[in-house]
């Protein structure tokens, strides 16, 4: 691992549906990803891309919550996510 590359990010086999930053790029907002500006001599920057990995995969989550037809399920889900508002 070279210190001036981005880092990898390796989620787990039942995440294989997830995928940011091809997700990310074809939705248009590529540019606007923390790998899109790395800089390794940017204090933040391993902090702005678990921020940004973070909510795309809590975006991803909500997307598979919302293909269950589980009432209780999506009240769990809704109460959680409120809290951390």
């Amino acid at each position: 691992m070279h210190p001036k590359v981005a880092p990898d990010v390796i989620f787990g086999q039942g995440d294989e549906g997830f995928q940011p930053l091809v997700d990310y790029d074809e939705s248009g907002n590529g540019g606007k990803s923390c790998l899109a500006h790395w800089d390794y001599r940017d204090p933040g920057g391993l902090l702005c891309l678990v921020e940004e990995l973070r909510l795309l995969y809590i975006e991803y989550q909500k997307k598979l919550v919302e293909k269950v037809d589980d009432a209780r399920l999506k009240f769990e889900i809704s109460t959680v996510l409120a809290k951390e508002v």
